[in-house]
């Protein structure tokens, strides 16, 4: 075994040293060339990770106060007429699609954000982000259900306390 081999200095397996070779062979590259870019690779994505948390959590509090503003507006807005179609109770506005779709990304944010490296050392603001991501789910169901405006103006209020929190825990540096 010559030195430096991938066995000799991480100890592997025989099964693991022949997967290597073969990962090697296949891309074309010594063994040794093939595991220093593997390991670069890895480190790479281990630091966006854990990078990438404080941008999902900037994202979702963007989202979620884009939403909050634009839920407003709606609620100011006179009621929505029905779609033509064999769906009813389903608003059909231009508006309130925008809305959904806002829902849609911010709720991708909480859970790509909730499978950070970050995320797993900082419970509080997981929970805070899967909050807001609940609170506007509560919220989008309610203007779908076209509740009182009281009652979605409550939780628009629920929403912006979580959405503030999360804010105040993304200047932190979470």
């Amino acid at each position: 075994m010559s030195k430096g081999s991938p066995r000799e200095t991480f100890r592997l397996s025989r099964q693991e040293d022949l997967a290597i070779r073969l990962l090697a062979r296949r891309a074309n590259k010594p063994v040794g060339e093939y595991i220093r870019l593997a390991m670069k690779e890895h480190l790479r994505e281990v630091s966006d990770t854990q990078t990438l948390g404080g941008r999902h959590l900037e994202a979702l509090t963007n989202l979620t106060k884009q939403y909050i503003t634009s839920a407003q507006l709606s609620l100011q807005a006179s009621k929505v007429p029905m779609k033509e179609s064999k769906e009813p109770g389903l608003p059909g506005s231009p508006k309130r699609d925008d809305l959904e779709a806002l829902v849609w990304k911010a709720i991708q944010e909480a859970v790509s954000y909730s499978k950070t490296e970050a995320a797993a050392k900082d419970a509080e603001a997981r929970l805070l982000a899967l909050r807001v991501a609940n609170g506007l789910m509560r919220t989008e169901l309610a203007l779908l259900k076209h509740q009182d405006d009281a009652f979605v103006g409550a939780l628009l209020e629920e929403l912006g306390a979580d959405a503030n929190g999360l804010a105040r825990k993304t200047q932190k540096g979470s």
